[in-house]
């Protein structure tokens, strides 16, 4: 198969290629048709839960339970793919300070790693104290 490149559009390629991104211009052009397969689909699932919101009866008005809910399934989710990478830690706080919250040394460098960690997984979302301690089960009470 031939493409034609808008003269743009091949010096954007050939950019790619020289910054070492890509090896070829067949592999960002696949890149780019993975990409778009991707969008695809994604808009695909997003008009079947459209239509089936639509099917679903009238809009209801959020309760406070409901965010509560939907928080909940959330960090239910993050905390699955955290598992994946690695052990949550028990909660822990210091002796002297029972359910303060307060951290011991190697529990807060365990959560600074945490919060590291996730930002790198999620790029562009920061976490909460508060989603972080319920992430690593640090500081809980």
């Amino acid at each position: 198969m031939k493409v034609s490149l808008s003269p743009e559009l091949e010096r954007f390629l050939n950019e790619q290629i020289r910054s070492g991104r890509y090896h070829s211009a067949e592999e960002a052009v696949g890149k780019a048709v993975e990409l778009l397969k991707e969008m695809a689909e994604a808009e695909s699932r997003l008009g079947a839960l459209l239509q089936e919101a639509e099917e679903s009866g009238p809009a209801t008005e959020m309760t406070a339970q409901d965010w509560v809910d939907i928080e909940n399934e959330g960090l239910k989710r993050l905390q699955s793919r955290w598992r994946r990478f690695s052990e949550i830690p028990s909660c822990e706080t210091r002796p002297s300070a029972p359910n303060s919250g307060m951290l011991t040394g190697a529990l807060a460098v365990r959560q600074r790693q945490t919060s590291q960690t996730y930002r790198s997984r999620f790029p562009g979302e920061s976490p909460s104290a508060l989603t972080t301690a319920r992430l690593t089960g640090i500081g809980c009470s």
